[in-house]
This record gives structure tokens, C-alpha cells and sequence, in this order.
């Protein structure tokens, strides 16, 4: 039996035909493959001395025991600073002030498709606490891109934040 596009096969060789929009809601491509979720995630850069903080995942969490940039997923409706501060007031318990734009990457996992924007941070009232992670620690950026279990989309930004670093762009 040949099936076109926008066609779901049923019993008895009969078929349906479905509008691209019906396939969209039910999350398929126009070639039949799941579509991949797009994540806005905001990182933030927390950089002192030529170190910068990076934080493990816990248990819990997906992708356990990895290392990663603290942050999170944008809502709708927020900038990415408005977004990062809030990630950071919920999972670290601290108050930040947001800065510049620092860099980006996009990282195709299993799953969908991460958009990483970080963003430095100039300065934070209060101590930092672990809720949704179970490790932090203060890496050199020159060393932070070959670290043991960083994320995948971090390590780029890992790197971009390297160069920033060796042509003084970062201080």
C-alpha cells in the first residue's frame, strides 16, 4: 500500500487524509518524523578571577550528574534577563543583576533543540543554595571547554568564553 503525504493508514487498507495543520497538532513533520522541540534556555556567566561557575545536575533531574551553566527555560512573555534573573532567584536563591549579551549555540540532543543565550552577571545579593542541583564549582574558563561531564550545548560557549578571555573581552 502506498501512503502520501498528509495520509495515516488504518485496517483494511484504508486511509485518511489530513490537512498540514492536523499533522502539526499532532506533532508530526510533513515527512512523518516527530518534530523537534526547540528550547530557549538563558545560562548565566558568573565570572571571578578567570573562574566561572558551573553547577551538576542532581539526580533527579534529566541528564544526571552532568555539569552545566546555571540558568533555564524562558517563559512566554519574558526577555532572556528577566528570564535568567527569575531562573536564578528560584534555583539559586540569590537576587542578580544581569548584563551583557556574552554568546549563544544551538545543540540538537535526542530530544529537540537547545538555544543557549548566555548572559553575564555583574554582581548578586545573597548565598547561593543548591535546590535543583547537587554540586557547583568555580572552574577556570581557559579549562572549562575539555571539563568531565559539561553539557554538550556548553561546551561552545565554553570555548567562546575561552577566546573572550585571551583577547581581554572578559575581565
Amino acid at each position: 500500500m502506498t501512503i502520501g503525504h498528509g495520509e495515516l493508514p488504518f485496517k483494511h487498507g484504508l486511509s485518511m487524509r489530513l490537512r498540514m495543520n492536523d499533522l502539526k497538532a499532532l506533532n508530526v513533520s510533513h515527512g512523518g518524523d516527530m518534530e523537534k522541540v526547540v528550547k530557549e534556555v538563558m545560562a548565566a556567566a558568573f565570572i571571578e578571577r578567570n573562574t566561572i561557575l558551573i553547577m551538576r545536575r542532581a539526580p533527579f533531574m534529566s541528564c544526571a550528574g552532568s555539569w552545566e551553566f546555571p540558568g533555564g527555560k524562558l517563559e512566554a512573555g519574558e526577555t532572556h534577563e528577566d528570564c535568567l534573573a527569575r531562573e536564578l532567584r528560584e534555583e539559586l536563591g540569590i537576587e542578580a543583576e544581569i548584563g551583557e549579551f556574552l554568546t549563544e549555540n544551538r545543540h540538537e540532543y535526542d530530544f529537540g533543540t537547545v538555544h543557549l543565550c548566555v548572559y553575564r552577571v555583574l554582581s548578586w545579593r545573597g548565598e547561593i543554595r543548591l535546590t535543583v542541583h547537587d554540586g557547583m564549582r568555580w572552574v577556570p574558563i581557559a579549562e572549562l571547554a575539555e571539563f568531565s561531564g559539561l553539557l554538550p550545548a556548553d561546551i561552545p560557549v565554553a570555548r567562546d568564553l575561552a577566546a573572550m578571555l585571551e583577547h581581554c573581552k572578559l575581565s
